[in-house]
């Protein structure tokens, strides 16, 4: 029986990631996504953070969205999966260039470690980099160890180390004169 039930799970239908910007319609799904993971992944109680600030605060997100700033979803069939905002960074950090922060990236608990956050990152560094941004960087607390492995594992590094903050940097150009 046990071999039956193997055979039939290798046959499942492979569920295929689709990385987009959200429709208005979905926002208040991207802000469960939000909370479910900011929760689970601080594992610290926030009285301001609620579902019904979360849903404001991201459809700010969406409504600032042009054609600087970035707001893409992850889904897995009828499934929200993850989101990101990135936006062009004001004090960028003695980096030169057009430099975008990436001020949020979250991945559903149940979805982490099957790449879907490595892709979500990828999609918004490269609309950054269609944009015109050459530079893009990102603030992680630094007790997060996995979202700091996570981002040197993507290629970011590090251009300041604070007492609780760590900044990694992505060069968005090939040019080889063009560094971090």
């Amino acid at each position: 029986m046990k071999n039956w039930l193997i055979i039939v799970l290798l046959f499942l239908p492979i569920k295929a990631l689709e990385i987009r910007k959200p429709l208005f319609d979905e926002i208040k799904e991207v802000a469960e996504v939000y909370y479910s993971s900011w929760h689970d992944t601080f594992d610290m109680d926030d009285s301001s953070l609620s579902p019904t600030s979360c849903f404001e605060m991201w459809k700010e997100y969406y409504q600032a969205t042009s054609k600087r700033s970035v707001l893409l979803i992850a889904r897995i069939d009828d499934t929200i999966v993850g989101a990101s905002f990135a936006r062009p960074k004001k004090h960028p950090h003695r980096l030169k260039g057009r430099v975008g922060e990436i001020s949020k990236l979250y991945v559903l608990p149940a979805y982490k470690k099957q790449g879907i956050g490595s892709a979500l990152l990828k999609a918004t560094l490269h609309e950054l980099h269609r944009r015109g941004f050459t530079k893009a960087m990102v603030q992680s607390l630094t007790a997060n160890k996995g979202a700091n492995h996570f981002y040197e594992k993507i290629g970011g590094i590090v251009i300041e180390q604070q007492k609780d903050i760590t900044i990694y940097a992505f060069n968005l150009t090939t040019d080889e004169k063009d560094t971090l």
